[in-house]
């Protein structure tokens, strides 16, 4: 479907007596006007009013417009379904920051079995979140299909105005078109047509990078729903409570992690809480 409807510009030309047609036989040229120059005013004024008025631009078609609204709507519900998909990473995020906290700070003996049980329901809620992430996943796919299909449309609206208005460049420097408004109107109007499609391809561009994100969700939800900061300080406590080499404190910190299948954070976090517990009081 084509957005705009071009146009097709007639011009008819009234008939001239018969000696005006010979005398145009004549001469080589039959564009040219004929007779002396100062007696056919009226006639080139009149054929160029018709070449501009044909060419005077109006708005998008209500169908495009129609077509744009849709796919800013399926854009504006496949970012609602990401952010609601932000907020789950985020609660869970902060639900494991209250895990760590618990453990290091207020749980009375460094026994990582309640612990474990915690992370457990961690992992359940993020294998939730990867099952439903699809279907936001798809969403966003569709709504770029849209914005593409919206680019290309509008794409051709603007080649098709473009061609217009090289025509009326063409038709004022041959002396055949009078005043800037019918092209200054089709300038503004092509001007609009390129700032909607800069418009929806930053929409789209924003919708590949969030279609990124869910695509590599699998490899990176960890991350996104571990709370990373606690851990560091307490690594570095451990390290001025014990000084223990480098590689001896990784190993350590990697036996942990094997031996209690729990998360290099939370491995931290015991061997500083059993540190503690350990020194006299």
């Amino acid at each position: 479907m084509t957005f705009d409807q071009r146009r097709r510009i007639v011009i008819r030309r009234k008939p001239l007596e018969q000696s005006q047609e010979s005398s145009t036989q004549t001469q080589g040229n039959p564009l040219a006007p004929s007779g002396p120059q100062e007696k056919e005013p009226p006639k080139e004024p009149q054929q160029s009013s018709q070449v501009l008025e044909a060419a005077q631009p109006g708005p998008l078609s209500p169908e495009a417009e129609e077509l744009i609204r849709r796919a800013e709507e399926e854009c504006r519900r496949a970012k609602v379904r990401y952010d609601d998909l932000l907020v789950k990473l985020e609660d869970l995020r902060m639900r494991d920051k209250s895990i760590q906290r618990v453990f290091v700070e207020k749980y009375p003996t460094p026994n990582l079995t309640v612990v474990k049980k915690k992370l457990s329901e961690l992992e359940a809620a993020r294998s939730r979140i990867l099952a439903g992430a699809g279907e936001t996943e798809s969403s966003i796919q569709q709504a770029i299909n849209e914005l593409d299909s919206v680019i290309s449309e509008l794409e051709q609206v603007l080649f098709d105005k473009s061609v217009d208005l090289e025509y009326l460049y063409e038709a004022k420097s041959s002396g055949k078109g009078e005043g800037q408004g019918p092209i200054a109107e089709l300038e503004t109007e092509c001007n609009r047509i390129r700032d909607a499609i800069a418009r929806i391809m930053s929409l789209r561009s924003d919708l590949a990078q969030k279609l990124e994100v869910l695509r590599n969700l699998p490899n990176s939800i960890y991350k996104f729903t571990t709370y990373g900061d606690l851990a560091p300080e307490y690594l570095k406590k451990l390290k001025e409570l014990k000084p223990l080499d480098e590689s001896k404190l990784q190993h350590a910190i990697a036996r942990v992690v094997q031996d209690e299948q729990v998360p290099r954070e939370y491995a931290i976090l015991y061997l500083y809480k059993k540190l503690v517990s350990q020194k006299p009081s």
